[in-house]
């Protein structure tokens, strides 16, 4: 298995441990990632202004992929071995949404319900916004134009 966090380790390693467990035992299973859902009895700590922004980035993206993924830029994913080769093997268009470009990526390979069932998003049950983000100002003017020379080099 391959995975990754948030360098600032917003999702806590025993919440990524989760993720690990899950795919390791869901055979079918080629990919899981973390989800900030906020609900009862949990502990999902984000900003109001993040959260919305973050809803309606999440949903343009949902949408230009045809995917139901409610949220794909939470930093917590762990791949099957096998699947991260193909994923990682070039080098990232983008700087910030390289995680949409991963399921750009795997839509060029695998059908949409093949992908359905081969994802699983994961409700973290905590995550913490760690101070300020790392991106800037303009890098999130700069990501519609960043959504759009992804979606025109991975056209299918």
């Amino acid at each position: 298995m391959v995975g990754f966090l948030d360098a600032d380790l917003s999702t806590p390693l025993n919440e990524f441990k989760k993720l690990v467990q899950l795919l390791d035992s869901k055979s079918d299973l080629k990919i899981v990632c973390g989800s900030r859902i906020r609900r009862m009895g949990t502990h999902i700590n984000r900003s109001f202004k993040r959260h919305y922004l973050g809803r309606i980035i999440a949903t343009i993206i949902s949408n230009m992929l045809q995917l139901p993924f409610y949220d794909t830029q939470c930093g917590a994913k762990i791949f099957r071995r096998e699947i991260a080769g193909f994923i990682f093997k070039d080098e990232f268009k983008s700087k910030w949404l390289f995680d949409v470009e991963i399921f750009f990526r795997l839509k060029e390979k695998y059908s949409l319900d093949e992908l359905n069932n081969m994802i699983l998003e994961y409700p973290l049950e905590v995550w913490k916004e760690v101070g300020d983000s790392k991106i800037e100002l303009r890098d999130t003017l700069g990501m519609p134009i960043e959504l759009w020379k992804i979606r025109k080099h991975y056209k299918n």
